[in-house]
């Protein structure tokens, strides 16, 4: 086991240069000039030549990564373009939110998704597979914007019940631990924060996760069937064991490999795909920040925002890896 994590972990750092050098050059090739969206399109080509040389715009592309790897080496994503202040420091304020909306999405999506593919599955051909079928068909097909603004057009909008935008309501505070809302009030003791945070999430994590539940559900519903086609599944049914037995330990035990990669997969692009229902929820993660900084050529942004989420998603694909081990016992001996 400990070669295989190894291994992974070396394969980490090329995984991660490559895409800092891509997002270096490709920030670069984006038409538009930072230094005249700074100054306007009003400024003289002398003060437009001046700030570039201040930013360093002017000197050859290997020269300007080579500083531009060192300062993240040392932990430092430099100053944004737009704002001048450390990027490092905006990246905090948001990614907490990022997370926790994902984070929300991904729980709601697996418990519901892992649920409708095993009765589906179960009862396949019933009434319940066909529904649930064309519910995942339309949970894929059907665009995030479109359902975000169904939703709020429907819970705030028309019921009054939900917030239209935001993490918490105005008037309300939480104290900065982990950054997460629903962790921090809770840790604060206070009920009605938490409350009021999870009443915020609950429309945009409806809507981000509407694609992966219905993908864990085709994932689950189709690894169930093979399994129950098995025969240690017979020779279970044949010793007489309960049929939540059976489906527990021996039928989803051994479907959990596929299901798994489907979850690790689709939380890695949860991260670094809600940036339309960020937009259209005011959330303030990393999506939006994101957004901005393309408009503006905020290389410094760009880059660190590509990073951060590239390295999420090795890390989530290696944490996937080693649940195969957990899962099945075989995997362990091969490694």
């Amino acid at each position: 086991m400990l070669p295989l994590v190894l291994r992974r972990c070396l394969s980490i750092v090329p995984t991660l240069f490559v895409v800092s050098v891509l997002m270096f050059l490709l920030a670069r090739l984006a038409p538009g000039d930072p230094a005249v969206l700074l100054l306007g399109e009003r400024a003289t080509p002398e003060a437009v030549a001046a700030l570039r040389r201040d930013l360093g715009l002017d000197d050859p592309l290997l020269a300007q990564y080579g500083r531009y790897a060192l300062k993240v080496l040392r932990g430092d994503f430099g100053l944004s373009l737009r704002t001048r202040a450390p990027v490092g420091e905006e990246l905090w304020e948001r990614f907490p939110a990022t997370l926790e909306l994902a984070l929300v999405s991904m729980l709601w999506a697996t418990a519901v998704g892992m649920l409708a593919g095993v009765l589906a599955a179960l009862r396949r051909g019933g009434w319940f597979d066909l529904l649930s079928r064309a519910a995942a068909v339309t949970g894929v097909s059907m665009p995030v914007y479109w359902l975000g603004l169904l939703l709020l057009l429907i819970f705030s909008v028309w019921l009054g019940w939900l917030p239209l935008s935001g993490r918490l309501s105005i008037g309300l505070e939480a104290p900065r631990v982990s950054g997460l809302l629903l962790v921090d009030t809770l840790l604060a003791g206070d009920r009605g924060a938490f409350l009021d945070a999870l009443r915020h999430l609950i429309l945009p994590a409806l809507a981000l996760g509407s694609i992966p539940v219905a993908l864990v559900a085709r994932m689950t519903r189709a690894s169930v069937l093979d399994v129950l086609h098995q025969d240690y599944v017979r020779t279970a049914r044949a010793k007489g064991l309960p049929p939540r037995r059976v489906v527990g330990k021996h039928v989803l035990k051994n479907a959990l490999i596929a299901i798994t990669t489907v979850v690790g997969l689709q939380f890695g692009l949860l991260l670094s795909g809600a940036i339309l229902t960020e937009t259209i929820f005011s959330w303030p993660g990393m999506g939006r920040w994101l957004i901005q900084a393309v408009y503006e050529r905020d290389f410094q942004v760009l880059q660190c925002g590509a990073l951060v989420v590239a390295t999420a998603f090795v890390l989530i694909n290696l944490l996937v890896d080693l649940s195969y081990l957990a899962v099945d016992p075989r995997l362990r001996q091969r490694s």
